[in-house]
């Protein structure tokens, strides 16, 4: 079965969000921060139960060489993703509705 992956708005934001803060910092980091993204949505979609549940229904993937957690549900035969936020933010103060 190959699942679908849909981006909440608010993850949306949260990933231009940081990759303009890594693109003041240095070009190439802006790429790496999306490859480092498209590699654990790729992840997930092969494995999607590979992450604990931590906030509700939601699962936390962590991704590569940044700073970052990438928060998704199962529903279906979709991944919905949440959030993607700084591992040091508050999940609770995030907006990640269950």
């Amino acid at each position: 079965m190959t699942l679908r992956v849909r981006f909440r708005a608010k993850a949306e934001s949260d990933i231009l969000n940081a990759a303009r803060y890594y693109e003041s910092k240095c070009e190439s980091l802006r790429s790496q921060f999306f490859d480092r993204i498209d590699d654990v949505v790729a992840l997930i979609r092969a494995h999607p139960a590979m992450f604990p549940v931590c906030h509700g229904s939601f699962r936390r993937a962590l991704l590569r060489q940044f700073p970052f957690a990438l928060y998704y549900e199962i529903e279906g035969d979709t991944i919905l993703v949440g959030a993607i936020l700084h591992q040091r933010s508050d999940v609770h103060d995030e907006g990640l509705s269950e």
